[in-house]
């Protein structure tokens, strides 16, 4: 694990993504592997935590007209719950949730988990605002997307090389005030120690440096679908720059 930015202020912290607001997000197709991994959401209560600009919020909506949508975010969007029927609230999720238990059926934590100093403590907390039934859906960015460039940190020269052999999460390339470079195994044992059980991992992006080698880049977005068919199949999703886990509490499993 390496992180940077976890003695800043909330306040500075708020700031720093006020400038960033507009200059950092995910791909589309992103949003949509989420939205086929959770699969309906018709009639379902959802928490998007990290909203953001809403992005995958306005994505679910869009398929699922019948959803009833909720984001939290430190700095979410104005326009976000003018445009679209979704409930926005600010939050730091830090602190307390501030939702009332068991009333959620789906709660989505996408590329959040990396951006707390603590977060443990947020995912220890989601069991709580769940519904009996219910479920949860978590993405986090996997330095193992890189391996074994992800081992080499400052040692690979200059800053364009850094950003195509390094994750976004190193310290050499972040622009987020907060950011941390997890591996593979602190990422499940993240989720393990927090009492959830997971049902479906889903990988996304495997060896997603090749796409910025000139020549090679081209020829391997072209095997990208076959790649993560094969890698899903063998289980190699540690090699998977994007983790998108589908969780249940633990005691849920136990019924």
């Amino acid at each position: 694990m390496i992180k940077t930015g976890y003695d800043l202020p909330i306040e500075e912290v708020a700031r720093r993504y006020r400038q960033l607001r507009g200059h950092i997000g995910m791909p589309d197709e992103f949003y949509d592997r989420i939205v086929d991994c959770i699969g309906s959401c018709s009639g379902l209560r959802v928490l998007d935590l990290g909203c953001g600009d809403g992005a995958l919020l306005r994505k679910i909506i869009d398929r699922y007209p019948k959803a009833h949508l909720f984001g939290a975010d430190i700095m979410p969007s104005k326009t976000l719950s003018t445009a679209y029927p979704i409930g926005v609230v600010r939050a730091d999720l830090r602190e307390n949730l501030p939702f009332r238990r068991e009333s959620i059926d789906l709660v989505i934590c996408s590329e959040t988990l990396e951006h707390l100093v603590n977060p443990s403590r947020l995912l220890k907390a989601l069991p709580n605002v769940l519904r009996p039934g219910g479920r949860m859906v978590v993405t986090v960015p996997n330095a193992g997307g890189y391996s074994p460039f992800h081992h080499l940190g400052w040692w690979i020269p200059t800053r364009t090389l850094r950003r195509k052999f390094l994750p976004y999460e190193h310290p050499a390339n972040t622009e987020q005030p907060v950011d941390t470079m997890y591996e593979f195994d602190e990422i499940r044992d993240l989720i393990q120690h927090s009492g959830m059980e997971i049902q479906r991992l889903v990988g996304y992006r495997y060896f997603r440096y090749l796409l910025g080698l000139r020549g090679i880049g081209m020829v391997y977005r072209q095997m990208t679908p076959l790649v993560e068919r094969v890698m899903h199949a063998i289980g190699g999703q540690r090699f998977a720059y994007n983790l998108i886990f589908l969780l249940v509490p633990c005691a849920q499993t136990s019924q």
